[in-house]
């Protein structure tokens, strides 16, 4: 619990997953090189927990986030989707450049999200830009396996004044996993570490998360 802009009454463990994943990108993917069929939706909600390593601060903490995300198919081989999650929103695209026994998609992204002031940072505004990079493949009529690198960009600007930018790269693995005719499970682990700069933090993340997607 917050009371009087303090987080005294909260355990620290807690404190430390809020205010660590407030300025965290998202970076989970959930979702194969195919994009969804024109004219068509998916929508799906995903939780994912993990933590991230600071080295300037020689600190670790542990983070979590929810989302909701709808995807539509616009074209053969392009769909358009928004994601919105515990800190933030995001606006993506999957746009596949190769079909066939390994299909491959290009993913890009931008998100934006507003932290509040908190006993230990100011208010401040989020800027993140990143593509994964998606091959995936059948494995059995009701398996896909999904894979590839991610690649970031961050902005953050406090109200204090001033920015500091990072950049950083990763990957991911996932499985999608038909139930039924229209519903997936898609578990998902995925990691990046920051090459440059210190947004969202001087270190590395990772993550683990499961997403339940129905087609529509």
């Amino acid at each position: 619990m917050r009371i009087g802009g303090s987080w005294r009454f909260a355990p620290a463990w807690l404190v430390a997953l809020v205010v660590t994943g407030a300025g965290c990108p998202s970076t989970s993917v959930y979702r194969t090189a195919d994009p969804v069929p024109v004219g068509h939706w998916h929508v799906s909600v995903a939780a994912d927990v993990g933590g991230i390593a600071d080295q300037a601060q020689e600190s670790r903490a542990p983070t979590a986030s929810l989302e909701l995300a709808a995807r539509r198919g616009v074209a053969e081989n392009l769909d358009i989707g928004a994601k919105l999650y515990t800190f933030g929103l995001e606006l993506s695209a999957t746009w596949r450049v190769v079909r066939g026994t390994w299909s491959l998609a290009l993913a890009p992204s931008i998100a934006a999200l507003r932290s509040n002031e908190s006993g230990v940072s100011p208010r401040a505004l989020y800027l993140f830009a990143g593509s994964a990079f998606i091959a995936s493949r059948p494995l059995s009529k009701r398996w896909h396996i999904g894979t590839g690198p991610i690649a970031g960009y961050g902005m953050y600007r406090p109200e204090t004044g001033g920015t500091a930018h990072g950049a950083w790269i990763g990957g991911f693995l996932l499985l999608d996993r038909a139930i039924g005719k229209r519903s997936h499970l898609v578990p998902e682990i995925g990691v990046y570490r920051v090459v440059a700069g210190d947004v969202p933090v001087r270190g590395g993340a990772f993550r683990a998360g499961l997403a339940w997607r129905w087609e529509l």
